[in-house]
């Protein structure tokens, strides 16, 4: 205003002096003249109200301006034990300048100098020296959207000496951290953090409970928590960041035993401490024309080196070759191990699951340099000493099972050779790598979001490995033995389920990328920043770029694909038990159905309705056990209420079967189940079957009432006062329970017991699970079943003992045999057979073959296989892993007397269960410093499932015990640190919990019964049977 005085008023001064020149000039020229001094005036006044406002919102870094942050960091790992921690301090400059722009986005330098760690506070003296400094990582380029800040592409000079770029990972990941710090825009995607701005001030923040609460993931997949909070603070005169300030907290755990964890927590600063122009970079870059061309010339700049663009080849996660205790060759891994590697001196030991778990973290560590050749010598080496060795070639086995190691399982497919297993020993090797490959995958896929997969086949390769085993024509007779076929049905099948479970995982998550898998599949090119960030809780970079798009399977295409295998494996089965020629054989195809647990598509419900209804005894409750299965999983995932018409067409059969006298009673009564659990919603129909169980047998009648009916009248409050019904209706002496047989404020084991038996007390279905529970969700971890068929006459049972109810159908002479069904993970194996006849039975007996208890079923199984590696806020990457062991070893006897006609039986199950989970952070230039949290829980012990059975007199007697002896649970908690330094520090606290010896109460008439049974009496003085 000052200056448009100044002006008017030398203008009015000049007229009065030179009235001469305003003639001259003109009336009209003098009019131009003063509008073009009102609109200059106009301008400055405008320029500076602009000033007063702030600078435009282009973006935050002026073209050829050098702004300058120092950063520090923290990183500590701990747990609740408020001992001394582990971790380690680090500092840095970084500088980023604005080398080139146009109107859509702009390329930033950044430069991480004068990096150095330092020791965490309250570190021992010893401890106390600082490391080096780090000066050696160049200079990368970032292509950064000027609308919202995204982060496009990262560009690096190439390295002459090698044709790929390799940079490390601590370093991209520092870069890609202060960029995610330094962002101040929104930008338009929705983000999964929350995002709060005030004036200058902004806020994000993020905080995840643990998945049990969003989805129902496995009680076995790891206890994880997170929250986090970056706050910073924008300059008012221009549009930067000034300073960010930020904290993350990562719990890390077990959830069946939270107190086996580890706590992650980082810190971090950025504060502006310089910015000035700088012009040291050439104007020629600022003039370029395109994003290709600043690059190019800036390599120039630097000394024409070649700038690379950083895509999915040029990345590699940067990580020790070799940790303490797993190097060296795998030969000399395994001999240093070999006592406890020995399965018949070492299973369902803590010894042997400790081997199991390091030989796999071996197999994971050293995952690049172990080759096919190399296993397959080891496997032929412990092949020929197996005998004098303790057997640790099954052990070896089942390490590769369970490690999905690629070349491993080469080596060992090339080995066992499934469809030419002849021998007896060969075959139990074939059965059994097949059965630990099943719990493998089911493993596999309740961990949920894991990464495990970078170093192990994912469960579409592993089905890829075994899919071309199964042909378009039934291949029965292309395989030596057919029990080995039958595992491979029960195996694909039950693979074909953890497949399943697996996407369903998937679509469960909160995120829209979370695995290897999906990660980078759609938005690989549209948003950089977001896939990376620690703000959106996706893969880092590092390992997301292992995958290529080319590579990676979305959603979309992981269900194409299980769809096509489920219908080609669902036809197999189909023809499979159109051709069988035995019960057995049918009996393990709807078995391999029922792993399946799919119901509603391919004709598979018509298919199991048919053996229900319309073929023998077995088949009906092998066929009603497969729909039970299917039913449950459709239920537990809310999707059989919503498919209508399948619920309608299960609840015309489950009425057909529970009503119809004609069928199996073991049929009707998973029928009576699945029928007041699963179908009646409104409880109607269950009550109404209660005012029908006088003209069911007592047995079954009881049986549906203790496992059916008392359910349903609980949850709708309603009371039986019938007093005929109780007494005379319900007065089978069939079981079934389930108790707590540990229980904790965190998750609860139990045990359930099913008993059903015939008329006269004769057992027919006996099974006993055990599971852990954690409010309403449970995980089955195995159940052993064992079944009989055709002993009454061996009992001495008379037709006329039975009750009226008992109709022909129940009366029908049955083939003498007995056997078991083993449940492991929820996978159903295939059926053992003790004996198919009576001439079987005796020769046994009088032969007196097994006097010693025997083996039925022995691995070493895999309950958890976790892994992931996760970016911080602050710039480092975090690995975190779980793992889980479970060895087992179930063996059981049976002894008879035919002269006392009593028995006497001990199916004896011995395990020992080990937990290993860890945190680790380290530094990748420099394979000396890290820290690192690890811990363990465990423990060995058995039970002792005592079955004895008096059949000398109607009704039979027979007494139920479960034991189990005294044993010691133990937590052991590990801490590890280096800086700068081959002396690495660590710490070990060890706890040890003493669990007392136990006998487990089963029910009042079994107590009774054992009362009676244990009064002083001769012995067993005849042959003995061994049937196991």
């Amino acid at each position: 205003m000052l200056i448009a005085i100044h002006i008017n008023g030398h203008s009015t001064d000049h007229q009065h002096h030179h009235h001469h020149y305003y003639h001259l000039v003109g009336a009209n020229n003098w009019t131009i003249f003063t509008r073009m001094i009102k609109i200059i005036c106009l301008l400055f006044v405008q320029f500076l109200f602009t000033l007063n406002l702030g600078a435009p919102a282009c973006h935050g870094l002026l073209i050829g301006t050098q702004y300058s942050y120092s950063y520090r960091s923290s990183l500590i790992l701990n747990n609740d034990d408020n001992l001394e921690p582990a971790g380690f301090k680090l500092e840095g400059q970084v500088t980023i300048k604005n080398i080139w722009q146009n109107n859509e986005a702009y390329l930033a330098a950044i430069d991480l100098k004068q990096f150095r760690f330092h020791p965490r506070e309250s570190m021992r003296k010893r401890f106390v020296s600082d490391g080096p400094v780090i000066n050696h990582w160049p200079i990368v380029l970032a292509h950064i959207e000027i609308g919202n800040g995204e982060v496009k592409n990262l560009f690096i000079q190439n390295n002459e000496m090698d044709s790929k770029i390799h940079i490390e990972s601590t370093h991209l990941n520092l870069v890609i951290a202060i960029l995610n710090a330094l962002r101040n825009k929104k930008g338009t995607k929705l983000v999964w953090y929350d995002w709060e701005q005030n004036n200058q001030i902004l806020v994000r923040k993020y905080r995840s409970q643990d998945r049990i609460n969003s989805s129902r993931s496995s009680l076995l997949s790891p206890l994880y928590e997170e929250e986090w909070i970056m706050e910073s603070k924008l300059a008012s005169d221009h549009d930067i960041t000034e300073m960010v300030s930020g904290w993350q907290n990562i719990t890390f755990g077990s959830k069946i035993y939270p107190k086996a964890h580890s706590k992650l927590f980082a810190n971090f600063d950025l504060k502006l401490i310089d910015q000035k122009h700088d012009v040291s970079t050439s104007s020629r870059i600022t003039k370029a024309e395109s994003i290709s061309e600043a690059v190019n010339l800036f390599g120039e700049y630097l000394g024409n080196k070649k700038m690379i663009n950083l895509g999915p080849g040029h990345f590699r996660s940067e990580k020790k070759c070799c940790k303490p205790h797993f190097c060296g060759e795998i030969d000399e891994f395994v001999h240093n191990y070999r006592e406890a590697l020995s399965e018949d001196k070492a299973l369902a030991t803590n010894s042997m699951s400790l081997a199991h778990l390091r030989l796999l973290t071996y197999i994971h560590v050293n995952q690049a340099q172990l080759k096919r050749q190399q296993i397959a010598s080891l496997l032929n080496k412990y092949a020929q000493t197996r005998l004098t060795d303790g057997n640790i070639l099954s052990i070896l086995l089942d390490v590769i099972a369970t490690s999905r190691h690629p070349e491993s399982m080469l080596a060992a497919l090339d080995f066992l050779n499934l469809p030419k297993c002849r021998s007896e020993e060969r075959v139990k090797d074939c059965e059994r790598f097949l059965m630990v490959i099943a719990v493998s995958g089911s493993a596999v896929a309740n961990m949920g979001s894991s990464f495990a997969a970078t170093h192990s086949l994912s469960l579409n390769q592993l089905i890829n490995l075994f899919i071309p085993l199964v042909s378009n024509h039934n291949n029965n007779d292309e395989w030596a033995d057919e029990r080995v076929y039958h595992s491979f049905l029960m195996t694909i099948a039950s693979l074909l389920h953890s497949y399943r479970v697996y996407i369903k995982s998937i679509e469960n998550q909160n995120h829209p990328n979370i695995t290897v898998n999906l990660a980078y599949s759609e938005h690989h090119n549209k948003n950089f920043l977001d896939h990376i960030s620690t703000e959106d809780s996706v893969q880092s970079l590092i390992e997301g770029f292992i995958q290529s798009n080319s590579d990676s399977i979305n959603l979309l295409k992981h269900n194409q694909k299980f769809s096509s295998f489920a219908e080609k494996v669902i036809k197999h089965l189909q023809n499979g038990l159109d051709r069988c020629k035995n019960t057995e054989c049918r009996i393990v195809y709807l078995g391999a159905l029922g792993n399946l647990r799919i119901l509603s598509k391919h004709g598979v419900f018509n298919t199991l309705k048919n053996y229900s209804l319309n073929s023998g005894k077995r088949e009906s409750v092998a066929a009603m056990k497969a729909i039970r299965d299917c039913v449950q999983f459709e239920a537990e995932n809310d999707r059989l209420l919503d498919n209508e018409k399948l619920s309608t067409r299960l609840r015309r059969f489950l009425l057909r079967i529970v009503y119809d006298s004609e069928i199996e009673t073991t049929s009707r009564l998973i029928g009576a189940e699945l029928l007041a659990n699963h179908i009646d919603r409104d409880g109607n129909l269950t009550i109404e079957l209660v005012q029908h169980l006088d003209r069911f047998p007592s047995e079954l009648a009881t049986m549906i009432w203790k496992r059916a009916v008392i359910k349903v009248l609980s949850k709708h409050r309603k009371r039986s006062e019938n007093w005929h019904l109780h007494s005379k209706i319900l007065s089978g002496s069939s079981a079934s329970f389930r108790y707590v047989m540990a229980q904790s404020q965190f998750a609860n084991a139990s045990y359930g017991v099913f008993l059903e038996l015939l008329k006269g007390k004769l057992p027919k279905e006996t099974s006993f699970n055990f599971d852990i529970s954690q409010n309403d969700l449970y995980q089955d971890i195995i159940t052993v079943g064992l079944f009989a068929r055709g002993l009454q006459s061996f009992a001495g049972q008379d037709s006329s003992e039975q009750d009226s109810n008992d109709l022909d159908r129940e009366q029908e002479e049955e083939p003498t045999l007995a056997g078991m069904t083993l449940k492991v993970m929820d996978q159903q194996l295939r059926p053992f057979l003790f004996f198919s006849s009576t001439s079987e039975l005796m020769g046994h007996v009088w032969s007196g073959s097994a006097s010693e208890p025997t083996p039925v079923f022995r691995a070493n199984l895999l309950l958890a296989d976790y892994f992931d590696i996760k970016p911080l806020i602050n710039g480092f990457l975090v690995e975190q892993s779980l793992k889980g062991i479970f060895s087992l070893n179930l063996k059981g006897e049976i002894q008879i007397s035919l002269w006392n006609r009593n028995s006497h039986s001990n199916v004896q199950t011995s395990g020992a269960v080990l937990f290993q989970g860890s945190q680790e952070i380290f530094f990748t230039s420099d394979l000396q410093t890290s820290a690192r949290k690890l811990f363990s829980f465990g423990g060995e012990s058995k039970l002792d499932f005592i079955t004895d059975f008096d059949f000398y007199s109607s009704p039979f007697r027979i007494c139920i015990q479960i034991t189990q002896p005294e044993f010691i649970f133990r937590h052991n908690t590990r801490k590890y640190e280096q800086l700068y330094s081959k002396d690495l520090h660590r710490r070990i606290h060890r706890r040890s919990y003493k669990i007392p010896a136990k006998s487990y109460i089963l029910n009042r008439d079994n107590s009774e019964m054992c009362a009676l049974m244990n009064e002083p009496e001769t012995g067993l003085e005849h042959p003995n049977l061994d049937i196991f």
